[in-house]
């Protein structure tokens, strides 16, 4: 980073060079190497050096001190004989003072009224630098200062090498006279400001022109009147269309001061001013019109503002960044509470507790409009009560049931609340379900007023999901079957089962092959078991079924479609039990007796039950895993994930009365 510009006014450094008698001048040497950098921050500057060897590996060195062409090397020099300055303050006071406002960059320019005091500042400056490792290189005035002094062969010196990025030479001050002077190298400004002489360097273009006007260097507007002349000639050129290689006119008759004319009225301004102020001309007092007068302006004491939330919810479309953003700045303002008690704030990665606040934050802001509306009695179907943190909940007879207190009583929540938009968002992003589905994983946590309505807003408005729904055709249903109707069975009582896929998995390293999945479902309650094969054969088919029998118990009937390795399985498993005594086959059949059905050959849909839950199960596991290339216990993961998510979604649909409130 470049780093703050803390350099003084260029003009007011100047002005306080030229304010007193004896000017004192001086430059410090190698400031930028006297500086050295933290040791800490050394190895960003580290650089490669190998002496133009170019068969050897180079070496690593590393920057100790400040160097030309760092951003934040200017910025750091500064900072450093700003330091120095403020620690020596009480002892040298005065030098401290000519440090803080009389330096620009390493030069330090000072005026004081008598050469005394110039040595004695030269002196003290001496001093109080050394403190900071600095060491100024020599001291220049326009008066004798005997030790101090230095013969100069040259008469002129730059004061400033003005901007960096300009690298231009400024004003020259003749320190034996006393005068800042300009350098012009041509006399082309000449030719258009009064002189009319030819020039002796090629044809005056535009071009030629405007570099001698830009060559001078003039930050005090000592030569202002004279380069006007210039400047306003340059202006004519543009109006009259003359183009920059082009020769303009001879001459143009601007206003303006002749150069020799600088050192009278300009200079020292005019005659009355070096009189007594009462001997000033006096300008008589004119009468002041109505509409002249000055209308007294109206001070503002104060002023009243809608101040804005720190956190705006609505710039947020997760609920999950809101939260997390919300408990970084309460932790923040909880570490500079701590600081006022000399105590340390919590660090690292946010706590469970952190995340809790913040929602218990968001629920009681999206809450206040509730608050009257619960005290009229609007939801005296919902038993609302608050809580110790001030979070109004809905009651209920769950106070015994086996779950979550969240879940035994959700935190109320209005619809129209953005709040509410979010949590929708979050439940519905778990999985893009469909609108009951949404709903109840609403309901774990929170109690949204008319949360179908908004479930289903969030869902159509996923470009997701309009891409993944698709329409189904309209048909007449035939009744459902016997087995579809069993009550006081337990769940895969009555089972159907199907495969599904191929997946593609990598097992090496550049290596992928194919597994597959196997369902069963359960025919009176819809739920779901899933299964990874590792191919389609019987053997592979037996062993995924032996893990399912071994989880879910015996069913009493497993239905499947024709597929070779169900029939094969039938087949062997009948060949597996052939070689039983008879009293062991009762036995066997008695206690874990299975009856397999296969549907009719090229008729799917009596198989209907597996098929629509593999439609589910496949688009699930499309939207988890998408293109990607598991591993095969990565995949089965997966497919355990996914079983738990189906099995989560609602038998069917129930509405109550605060759907429609």
């Amino acid at each position: 980073m470049k780093g703050p510009d803390l350099l003084h006014s260029l003009f007011g450094v100047l002005l306080r060079f030229r304010e007193r008698e004896v000017a004192l001048l001086g430059d410090i040497s190698k400031m930028y190497h006297r500086i050295m950098i933290p040791l800490q921050d050394q190895h960003v500057n580290r650089f490669l050096w190998r002496n133009l060897e170019t068969h050897r590996e180079p070496d690593v060195y590393i920057k100790t001190v400040l160097t030309f062409g760092d951003k934040p090397a200017p910025a750091m020099a500064q900072t450093a004989l700003k330091k120095t300055a403020e620690e020596n303050r009480s002892v040298y006071p005065e030098a401290a003072e000519v440090l803080h406002k009389n330096t620009y960059m390493d030069d330090i320019c000072n005026s004081v009224n008598t050469v005394t005091e110039a040595k004695q500042m030269a002196e003290n400056l001496d001093i109080y630098l050394k403190t900071g490792c600095f060491k100024v290189k020599r001291w220049i005035s326009n008066k004798s200062l005997e030790d101090h002094a230095q013969v100069e062969k040259r008469s002129e010196m730059a004061v400033f090498r003005g901007n960096v990025a300009e690298k231009v030479l400024g004003m020259a001050w003749n320190n034996q006279e006393d005068t800042l002077t300009f350098s012009v190298t041509s006399n082309a400004v000449y030719h258009v400001i009064g002189s009319g002489q030819p020039l002796s360097e090629g044809k005056l273009t535009k071009r030629v022109l405007l570099t001698q006007v830009a060559q001078v260097y003039d930050p005090l507007g000592l030569a202002a009147a004279f380069l006007i002349r210039a400047k306003i000639g340059l202006q004519e050129l543009w109006q009259v269309g003359v183009d920059w290689d082009e020769e303009p006119p001879l001459a143009a008759r601007v206003k303006g001061i002749p150069v020799h004319d600088l050192s009278g009225r300009w200079s020292h301004g005019p005659e009355f001013l070096q009189k007594p102020e009462e001997l000033w001309p006096q300008e008589a007092d004119k009468p002041v019109g109505e509409e002249d007068l000055e209308r007294r302006q109206v001070k503002i004491v104060c002023e009243v503002k809608n101040i804005d939330e720190a956190i705006n919810p609505k710039t947020f479309s997760s609920w999950r960044n809101l939260v997390r953003v919300t408990a970084r700045i309460q932790r923040l303002a909880n570490k500079i509470r701590a600081r006022g008690q000399n105590q340390e704030g919590r660090e690292g990665p946010l706590s469970p507790e952190e995340s809790q606040g913040a929602e218990i934050f968001w629920i009681k802001k999206s809450q206040k409009s509730l608050h009257s509306r619960v005290k009229k009695g609007e939801f005296r179907a919902l038993s609302p009560f608050v809580d110790g943190h001030r979070v109004i909940r809905v009651g209920g007879r769950l106070d015994k049931a086996v779950v979550f207190y969240e879940t035994r009583h959700p935190a109320l929540l209005p619809s129209d609340h953005w709040i509410s938009v979010l949590t929708t968002r979050h439940a519905h992003q778990h999985g893009h379900s469909g609108v009951a589905a949404t709903t109840a994983n609403i309901r774990v946590k929170y109690w949204i007023l008319k949360a179908m309505e908004l479930s289903k807003s969030v869902k159509f408005k996923y470009g997701f999901c309009k891409e993944m729904a698709h329409k189904t055709e309209t048909q007449l249903m035939a009744d459902l079957p016997a087995l579809r109707l069993a009550p006081y069975t337990p769940p895969f009582y009555h089972t159907a089962c199907d495969d599904f896929g191929p997946y593609s998995v990598k097992i090496g390293r550049n290596k992928t092959t194919k597994h597959y999945g196997a369902i069963f479902t359960c025919l009176n309650t819809r739920a779901v078991h899933l299964e990874m094969a590792v191919d389609c054969s019987t053997m592979e088919f037996l062993q995924v079924l032996s893990r399912f029998l071994a989880i879910r118990g015996q069913p009493a009937v497993l239905i499947s479609d024709n597929g070779a390795q169900f029939v094969g399985a039938e087949r062997e498993l009948s060949e597996m039990v052939r070689g039983f005594s008879r009293e062991e086959i009762q036995e066997f059949c008695a206690e874990k007796s299975v009856h397999w059905k296969f549907t009719t050959p090229a008729a799917p849909h009596e198989n209907g039950c597996a098929e629509s839950l593999v439609k589910t199960c496949k688009n699930a596991l499309k939207r988890a895993i998408g293109s990607q290339v598991l591993a095969p216990f990565e995949l089965y993961t997966v497919f355990l994930e996914v079983a738990n998510l189906v099995n989560q979604r609602p038998i069917g649909r129930i509405r109550n009365a605060t759907d429609v409130s």
